[in-house]
């Protein structure tokens, strides 16, 4: 009686348990960094836009963070912010409303020569002329 009671019941947890699907390595890691990148995502035309803060949000080292983010995205987080940053000042240069140096702010630049020398090394080509190309296409 009791003993085949116990028995059963815990074949039933084991069979339970082989069945239940753990997340994977890598749904884990982003659930780890997830806070960070919305961080990201909610600020990084904020020149105060930073590692350390997506890291701490994120509940872990700024290494570590670093370091999953890589794995997850294939880049530093350095560089996927700029990228970022980029994609925008490409969207504010085509619409031809704004000045270099006013979008090289607004998109977290406070240097206007660190916001060329960054669109040239993402664009292959400098802001003005980017913002050529459209200002001929209107």
């Amino acid at each position: 009686g009791y003993r085949l009671r116990a028995h059963r019941t815990l074949y039933d947890i084991f069979v339970k348990l082989s069945t239940y699907e753990t997340p994977s390595r890598r749904e884990m890691q982003f659930q780890i960094i997830s806070e960070g990148v919305r961080y990201f995502t909610e600020n990084y035309t904020a020149p105060d836009c930073t590692i350390a803060e997506a890291a701490r949000l994120s509940g872990i080292s700024e290494r570590y963070f670093r370091k999953v983010f890589a794995e997850i995205y294939g880049s530093s987080p350095t560089h996927y912010l700029r990228g970022m940053r980029i994609r925008r000042a490409c969207e504010l240069l085509a619409s031809g409303r704004k000045n270099i140096t006013d979008i090289a702010m607004e998109c977290g630049f406070d240097d206007q020569k660190y916001f060329s020398r960054t669109f040239r090394e993402f664009m292959n080509t400098t802001p003005t002329a980017y913002a050529r190309l459209f200002r001929n296409t209107r």
